[in-house]
């Protein structure tokens, strides 16, 4: 046997394999690759300056340092170029969607066309536009049509007659300074009031009138059924703006938290997160006409529905529809029909549990799809339900910072970071199993929920990369920040471990999407750590939310 044949052989063939895996990965790879590995590499955009003590300041690539943050729709007034608010908004979408597109709501078989929600709101926005009236206390989901419609007419007397709508977690159990109107949910909390009743002008129940019989109220007190009594469908709603081109900014509504800590959010935070939102599509994956939103209940909780806002309107606007449905029961079947999904991850989690095969072929199918996804081209081959799942194309996973009660007292004290390896998001490689098994991409969202409306940052759309174990144990990657907002860590006296030099301190933003605290103490603690770790201009740190910035630009947050 001639051996040196056998080893130049042997020697020909690997060099083969080695030349072709080159190849491949090298070149054959980059052409099906979403996003290529220097733009995945640059996401932020850095100032080439910074202050003693703190980083550079960060935002997103899409709003690179100079150019002005996300702060509006950008809508024309003669040679002025507006913000807009929630006004142009309704108008845009109702001459959009020519009241066609729907919205099913829970405890409903029935879905709604806009033109009858329009039609309902109209209906109550005369009974909320009394002088009288200062603002509306909302205590009901607005994944209800009542709940949905309460809020609808609401947001109209927000610009027309100046009584804001106060979205509150639950039926107060003090005096609201300014809260004359309650709308609450059924007669079983209207009897919980119990004399309470009396702080209010008007109390708006969303159950059956006939049941209003058994109370004897001493109030005046209406039902969502009597209010919307002879409505009809309407197709349009017309709003003129002001020539001074104020409206963005009034307020668009009060939020109050569980600890009972109450921000105010203006017009131009509504209008801030809608664009945001749109801005966050790639080009050939803009939102459509085709699109059909389905966001959680829980999200949709009268307080904690601040961070729907955005996304619902701005699908809206495409001519498109949406849905609220019960995460308990969320299965592949009822989301047929969804392209966009808003929900947590212990939903999604379960919604593939319950759904999974175990085969060998699913096994080698899913290993093949996440093996592509790390490499950053995006395939459906291991989806779980091919049918069911066909038409969703973004799943979008609400996080929420670990104590936004303390961010929200704006404590003297900074707590220190106590570091755990108890991860509680998906790691990075889960977050691509998740990918791979709903065919469909995912974004992982971090919120402060009641004090910022919408994400305080978000993954790319694209960003399928894998990270070591020894990373996903350590820090969570939300990606960059909101195009909405700028920050920067700073250091604290009390992590003196953290190294601004590294980049890590606690995290501090500005922007335009968060709320400004109502009550005096909190707004005079609020001002005095902006000064104390932003020089008073306009920085809010988020006490607590300890992390860095990489060298991709994005934001990583430790684990707590």
């Amino acid at each position: 046997m001639n051996w040196s044949f056998l080893l130049q052989l042997v020697i020909t063939i690997l060099l083969i394999v080695l030349g072709a895996n080159w190849l491949l990965s090298s070149f054959l790879l980059d052409f099906k690759r979403d996003l290529t590995g220097v733009a995945l590499s640059q996401q932020s955009s850095i100032s080439s300056v910074r202050k003693e003590n703190e980083t550079a300041y960060y935002r997103s690539i899409l709003v690179p340092t100079g150019f002005p943050l996300t702060t509006g729709l950008g809508l024309s007034l003669k040679y002025k170029i507006r913000n807009g608010n929630f006004g142009d908004v309704w108008n845009a979408i109702m001459e959009v969607s020519k009241g066609k597109n729907i919205i099913k709501f829970t405890g409903r078989e029935k879905s709604y066309s806009l033109s009858e929600l329009n039609g309902m709101a109209k209906r109550i926005f005369p009974k909320l536009s009394n002088k009288n009236f200062k603002n509306i206390g909302i205590a009901n989901s607005i994944a209800t049509v009542e709940g949905f419609t309460l809020s609808l007419a609401s947001m109209m007397t927000s610009i027309r007659t100046g009584s804001i709508p106060h979205f509150l977690p639950a039926v107060p159990r003090q005096r609201l300074e300014d809260v004359d109107v309650l709308i609450i949910d059924s007669w079983k909390s209207f009897k919980m009031l119990n004399g309470s009743e009396d702080w209010y002008k008007l109390i708006i129940v969303c159950d059956d009138p006939i049941e209003s019989l058994q109370f004897d109220a001493n109030c005046d007190v209406i039902t969502w059924k009597e209010l919307i009594d002879g409505f009809t469908k309407d197709t349009e709603y017309q709003y003129t703006p002001p020539d001074d081109n104020s409206d963005d900014k009034k307020l668009f509504a009060y939020v109050t938290s569980p600890w009972n800590g109450t921000n105010s959010f203006n017009q131009i935070c509504l209008v801030s997160n809608i664009a945001e939102f749109i801005k966050g599509f790639p080009l050939g994956n803009e939102l459509n006409s085709n699109e059909y939103l389905t966001i959680s209940t829980k999200l949709a909780n009268s307080s904690a529905s601040l961070q729907i806002w955005g996304k619902l309107f701005a699908v809206l606007l495409h001519g498109g529809s949406a849905s609220f449905i019960n995460p308990a029961t969320i299965d592949c079947e009822s989301l047929q029909e969804t392209t966009l999904l808003f929900t947590e991850t212990k939903d999604v989690v379960k919604l593939i549990d319950s759904n999974s095969r175990s085969g060998l072929l699913n096994k080698i199918y899913l290993s093949w799809a996440t093996n592509l996804l790390s490499e950053g081209i995006f395939t459906k081959i291991a989806r779980i339900e091919p049918h069911s799942l066909e038409k969703l194309r973004c799943v979008y996973l609400a996080d929420n910072v670990k104590d936004a009660e303390v961010i929200s007292t704006f404590p003297e004290k900074i707590p220190q970071l106590k570091k755990t390896n108890r991860r509680i998001t998906p790691s990075t490689e889960q977050l691509n199993k998740i990918r791979a098994q709903l065919g469909s991409r995912v974004v992982l969202e971090l919120y402060c929920p009641y004090a910022i409306m919408g994400p305080v940052a978000h993954t790319n759309f694209y960003d399928y990369r894998v990270f070591g174990k020894s990373v996903d144990d350590n820090v969570v990657c939300y990606g960059t920040l909101s195009t909405t907002l700028e920050g920067k860590m700073v250091e604290t006296e009390t992590n003196p471990h953290l190294n601004i030099e590294k980049k890590q301190g606690m995290l501090c933003i500005r922007g335009f999407s968060i709320g400004k605290p109502v009550e005096s103490d909190r707004l005079e603690k609020a001002l005095h750590l902006a000064e104390r770790f932003g020089g008073g201009e306009g920085w809010m740190p988020l006490v607590g939310v300890f992390g860095l910035f990489g060298q991709d630009g994005c934001l990583y947050i430790y684990n707590q």
